[in-house]
C-alpha cells in the first residue's frame, strides 16, 4: 500500500487514507544544520484528523490495480487495520523508504518521514555540504629537529668550502711573494757576480 501513497503524492500532492489520515508532499528548501548545509528535498506530513471518508485514494488504487472498487477499498481497509494492530503492540512500526509510525502521548497515530527517493528525484546526487575550514595540524617536533640539523649540515659543509677557498687564495698570494723575493735575490746575486768579474777584468788590464 505504501508505494499507492507514494504514486498518488506525486499525482496529486495529497492523499487521505480513511481511518488513518492525511499525507501531504511538502517542499523543504537548502537549511544549515550547525556547520553543514543540507540541501533541497521534499517530504511528508502526516495529519491523524480522520472525521470524514473520502474516495479519492480508493479510486487511485482502483486505478492502479484494476480492479473494482469495493476491491480497492477492502485493501485499503485491511492494511490501515494490520497497521493499527501492530503499533498497539509495538512502539514504532519502520517502512523502508517511506518512514515511522508511532502512537504518540495522546495516543494518536504520528509519522515520522524518511527520506523517499521517489519523491526526490529531482535533487539526486545532491548531499550536505561542509562549511568547516579544515584544521591545519601542527607540524610533528621530529620533522622540525630533522630540518634543523640539515640545515647545520648544509651550514656547515658551506664554510668548510668557504675554508678551502680562502686557504686557497692565500696559498697563491704567497706563492706570488716569495717567487719575487726569490726573484730579487737571484737578481741581486747575479749582479755582484758581474761586478765581481768586471772588477777583476779592469784589475787585469
Amino acid at each position: 500500500m505504501i508505494q499507492y501513497i507514494i504514486k498518488a503524492l506525486l499525482h496529486d500532492g495529497s492523499v487521505f487514507v480513511n481511518d488513518l489520515g492525511t499525507f501531504t508532499l511538502q517542499y523543504t528548501s537548502a537549511r544549515m544544520d550547525g556547520d553543514n548545509l543540507l540541501p533541497p528535498q521534499n517530504r511528508v506530513d502526516f495529519d491523524p484528523e480522520t472525521d470524514h471518508e473520502e474516495m479519492a485514494f480508493t479510486n487511485f488504487v482502483r486505478q492502479e490495480k484494476q480492479c473494482l472498487i469495493t476491491q480497492a477499498n477492502e485493501e485499503i481497509t485491511h492494511w490501515v487495520e494490520e497497521l493499527k494492530n501492530a503499533l498497539a503492540h509495538n512502539k514504532s512500526i519502520f517502512f523502508e523508504d517511506f518512514g515511522t509510525f508511532s502512537i504518540d502521548n495522546k495516543g494518536h497515530i504520528a509519522f515520522e518521514c524518511a527520506h523517499i527517493p521517489e519523491l526526490n528525484l529531482e535533487f539526486e546526487g545532491m548531499s550536505a555540504l561542509s562549511l568547516t575550514k579544515p584544521k591545519l595540524e601542527p607540524e610533528p617536533e621530529s620533522d622540525r629537529d630533522i630540518r634543523l640539523e640539515t640545515e647545520d649540515e648544509i651550514g656547515s659543509e658551506n664554510d668548510k668550502d668557504l675554508g678551502l677557498e680562502t686557504e686557497d687564495v692565500i696559498g697563491s698570494e704567497n706563492d706570488k711573494d716569495l717567487g719575487l723575493e726569490t726573484e730579487d735575490v737571484i737578481g741581486s746575486e747575479n749582479d755582484k757576480d758581474l761586478g765581481l768579474e768586471t772588477e777583476d777584468v779592469i784589475g787585469s788590464e
